[in-house]
């Protein structure tokens, strides 16, 4: 589409077409039909409020993001969505910018007031008391405002990370003895939803990573190592996640199963693959002593193969040649 034909369309049409590149991704040409329509219809609150939002996912300043929450209040002042948005925003970056808990409460206590089921003021209100201010701040507390924020919106992976922080910490409490697994239960949902929204990025990894842990505390061992092969084998950047989940793998066969011949076979993986990395930011020195010495130490205490355990911690000892721990356990293990 030329800019002669975008000159002529309607304000409902170029937003139309604003909210479509919007809803791809495609910011740089959002903002420029927007501008474009607001330079034809300066009034046109819809367009502000986009352009808010432009400015707020591309990262261009707290300042420029206000400015057009501003205009497009200005341009409809009993739009109360526009100002309790703004209002979240505006929290939200003092929530990242050392901001007073007792001056965040009051901005969200009236967005709240208004509409108490305001899925980012609940969502906002439980990181406010679940920030350090407040270490010992009511967990239950804090999974109703979790639970209201996401019972409206549900398209937040991060939203589901911390709510099943939220579970386990409440798990940790009850553990000696552990009464109920239901906050792990609840922690195995929020970390499934978070995979359900996206299985590929950041957030997923980490909740594969996590949901092995739950699974291991369950003893739902075959459930834990399903997980971590799944990591191991992540799209992307892989190298970020393949060392820990093989090792993980081996450890939970090793200390939790006690297949230790499954254990050894990771853990050649696990050396094989560190040994062939080129990758020397993330697998350095220290990751390669590691595999040899959890590998060694396998061969030595559960598959009697001394010698060739004790190749190994020299191995990992030679890695790190100034680290007293692995000299110390090479030559006691002689």
């Amino acid at each position: 589409m030329t800019l002669f034909e975008i000159c002529f369309m309607s304000a409902q049409a170029l937003f139309a077409q604003a909210k479509e590149n919007y809803d791809l991704g495609i910011l740089s040409l959002t903002e420029e039909v927007l501008q474009n329509l607001i330079t034809q219809y300066p009034d046109y609150a819809p367009a502000h409020h986009l352009l808010a939002k432009v400015a707020y996912d591309d990262n261009q300043g707290y300042d420029a993001m206000i400015a057009h929450y501003d205009n497009a209040i200005n341009a409809d002042p009993s739009n109360m969505a526009y100002k309790h948005e703004k209002t979240c925003r505006e929290v939200n970056f003092l929530l990242h910018n050392g901001g007073e808990q007792s001056e965040m409460k009051a901005m969200l206590a009236p967005v709240l007031q208004q509409n108490p089921n305001h899925a980012e003021g609940n969502y906002l209100m439980g990181r406010i008391i679940d920030n350090n201010w407040e270490i010992s701040a009511d967990k239950n507390e804090l999974l109703t405002y979790y639970d209201k924020a996401i019972a409206n919106d549900h398209t937040h992976q991060e939203w589901f990370m911390i709510r099943s922080q939220v579970h386990s910490a409440l798990d940790f409490e009850n553990i000696y003895p552990r009464k109920t697994t239901k906050h792990l239960e609840n922690e195995i949902a929020d970390l499934k939803s978070i995979i359900d929204l996206n299985p590929t990025n950041d957030w997923a990894s980490g909740a594969y990573h996590y949901l092995a842990g739950v699974y291991v505390q369950l003893e739902r061992f075959e459930d834990a190592i399903a997980e971590l092969e799944t990591l191991r084998i992540f799209p992307g950047d892989n190298a970020r996640y393949m060392d820990t989940a093989i090792m993980l793998m081996a450890e939970i066969k090793a200390q939790s199963m006690q297949d230790y011949q499954g254990a050894l076979t990771n853990y050649d993986e696990l050396v094989e693959y560190v040994e062939a990395s080129e990758d020397t930011t993330l697998i350095t020195n220290s990751t390669k002593a590691s595999a040899y010495y959890n590998r060694g130490k396998l061969k030595i205490e559960h598959l009697n193969q001394k010698n060739e355990g004790l190749a190994d911690l020299k191995k990992a000892h030679d890695y790190l040649p100034d680290d007293e721990f692995y000299k110390g356990e090479y030559e006691t293990s002689k």
